[in-house]
């Protein structure tokens, strides 16, 4: 079981190192906007945490993604807002 959790921690640094890590921050932070339960919080800080122990992915730009990915979600849920209405909730 041992040799189990190596390999999926092992997969996880390699793709928390990847540059696929900048998409992931961008995407889940804006289905957090539409989607509360996502769990964007963890991913951001985990990479942060990566970042701490490796220096690897670039901080900044993981800060800098995380929020455009949240602005764009929260703007998307105001446009479904609008477009959906109010008055069917009477």
């Amino acid at each position: 079981m041992t040799a189990f959790f190596d390999l999926v921690a092992t997969v996880l640094l390699d793709t928390a190192t990847s540059p696929w890590i900048y998409l992931v921050a961008f995407a889940v932070c804006a289905v957090d906007g539409l989607f509360p339960p996502v769990p964007s919080e963890t991913v951001i800080v985990s990479a942060a945490a990566i970042v701490a122990a490796t220096g690897e992915p670039v901080p900044w730009l993981i800060a800098l993604l995380a929020a455009c990915g949240a602005f764009v979600g929260d703007g998307l849920t105001y446009l479904l807002g609008r477009a959906i209405g109010t008055e069917r909730f009477g």
